[in-house]
């Protein structure tokens, strides 16, 4: 790929718009000796010329159209142009109970303890208790009929 070309990108985009696209292969085969779609590239990327699909042209964008806005445009926005943002505050703003959390934590704490000595199967409606592991534990049994 040649770079650092010196076309004459407005001399090219007039014989295009004016002549037609043959016209332009030609001229720049024989002007610059350079193929039709890297020099199409290379307008794209270096030039505000854009092709405008609905009047097969290449038109030059004015500095209103550009993609990006300028710092002087950035800078420019009024406070009624600004984004509003609008948030939603609750009426009644719930926090967690910290004795909530401590009751939670201690039924959790009980319940490990007692999955290790008693097993529940709710499908075959038993309840298999390891005595001899509760024993072991330091605890006391009493049956209750």
């Amino acid at each position: 790929m040649v770079k650092n070309m010196n076309i004459d990108f407005d001399k090219l985009v007039h014989i295009f718009n004016t002549e037609g696209k043959e016209s332009a292969v030609e001229f720049l085969s024989s002007t610059y000796g350079v193929e039709y779609a890297t020099t199409i590239r290379l307008l794209r990327q270096n030039t505000n010329y854009r092709f405008n699909k609905s009047t097969r042209k290449y038109e030059e964008l004015s500095n209103d159209n550009l993609d990006f806005m300028s710092m002087e445009q950035l800078c420019k926005v009024k406070d009624t142009e600004a984004t509003k943002i609008v948030a939603y505050v609750p009426e009644k703003v719930y926090y967690k109970d910290p004795m909530d959390s401590l009751t939670l934590d201690l039924l959790q704490d009980r319940l490990l303890e007692i999955a290790k000595f008693i097993k529940i199967s709710p499908s075959s409606k038993t309840i298999n208790i390891n005595i001899n592991r509760l024993r072991d534990s330091g605890y006391d049994i009493q049956l209750i009929n």
